[in-house]
C-alpha cells in the first residue's frame, strides 16, 4: 500500500472545495476529501510541515524533483 498524506486545501494551493486533499506518494494529482475530521486526525498524528509540503510539490511537479523528497523518504 502506497504512503498517503493528507494536507489542508487551502496550504496546497489547489482549486477544490473540500477542505482536505489526499496525496499518494507516487501518483499525481490529489483526491479531495469532504470530512469534518482535522488533517492531524487523518494522518494519525502531526506531521512536519516539509512533508505535507513535500507531498503537495510531489503530486504536482513527480516524485523525482528535489522538492518531494522529504514526502518519499518520511517513515514517521
Amino acid at each position: 500500500m502506497r504512503t498517503r498524506y493528507f494536507v489542508a486545501a487551502e496550504k496546497a494551493f489547489v482549486d477544490t472545495t473540500a477542505p482536505v486533499i489526499c496525496v499518494v506518494v507516487g501518483e499525481s494529482g490529489y483526491y479531495p476529501i469532504f470530512t469534518a475530521q482535522t488533517v492531524d486526525t487523518l494522518n494519525g498524528g502531526s506531521l512536519p510541515e516539509s512533508v505535507l509540503t513535500a507531498a503537495g510539490i510531489g503530486s504536482m511537479f513527480g516524485w523525482n524533483v528535489p522538492g518531494a523528497k522529504d514526502a518519499v523518504k518520511y517513515n514517521g
